[in-house]
């Protein structure tokens, strides 16, 4: 099997993402599977076959390019199984990771994006109207939590800080 991996910015300082995507690729040539990568920035360790994608600086643009054509060449270079990280259009197994998916959608179907992003009805949730009643109900709940004495060092430790912010 030929894995083929589209992750944008490998190497060894990436986060958790990226360090587990790039184990994931050692793993399978462990294997004896072959592995390919197609990214924008950075260095692919070595032993993948990988390729740069070169793409527009900004955003949205950037990503689905991106996603468009890393995931041809990888198609294109026979890999069985796509695995997308972030960016996706098309791809067999996805990781969103990072918050991407919209400009992914927004890619195919902008009117889909939009629909999400907008709640069918607006709730109201109920709201402290002032600092006082945020620091009482604390101090309420400090008391039942431990003891008034416990509250009174809160109450003091605010009217420190009020002092010092006056």
């Amino acid at each position: 099997m030929k894995l083929g991996v589209l992750l944008d910015r490998p190497g060894p300082d990436g986060g958790g993402a990226e360090r587990h995507t790039l184990a994931l690729l050692a793993r399978a040539a462990e294997k004896g599977h072959a592995t390919a990568l197609a990214f924008l920035d950075g260095a692919p360790p070595a032993g993948v076959e990988a390729w740069r994608v070169k793409a527009p600086r900004a955003r949205p643009e950037r990503d689905e390019v991106f996603a468009r054509e890393g995931v041809a060449r990888l198609r294109a270079a026979g890999c069985d199984v796509v695995l997308a990280v972030r960016h996706a259009l098309d791809c067999d197994v996805y990781l969103p990771h990072g918050g991407l998916v919209d400009d992914a959608r927004a890619a195919h179907d902008r009117a889909a994006v939009e629909r999400f992003a907008r709640p069918a009805t607006v709730v109201e949730l109920p709201r402290e109207h002032t600092l006082d009643d945020l620091i009482a109900r604390r101090a309420a709940y400090l008391t039942d939590y431990q003891d008034a004495a416990y509250a009174g060092r809160y109450r003091a430790l605010v009217d420190k800080v009020r002092a010092a912010e006056a």
